[in-house]
């Protein structure tokens, strides 16, 4: 399913199979490596985009 994903991300601690076929790979669950990911892949993006204030 991994392979199918738009970005597929594995963590350090999972099935080597599935690290083989992942985009990337973060760090193990104990490690934080979900919000690792999400703060990479995530708010990174949103860090980018210029806010503009509605009026």
């Amino acid at each position: 399913m991994i392979e199918f994903a738009g970005l597929g991300i594995a963590m350090e601690n999972g099935v080597e199979k599935v690290k083989k076929v992942a985009n990337f790979t973060t760090d193990t669950n104990g490690e934080d490596g979900l919000a690792k990911a999400l703060n990479k892949f995530i708010l990174d993006e949103y860090e980018d985009l210029e806010m503009k204030e509605v009026i």
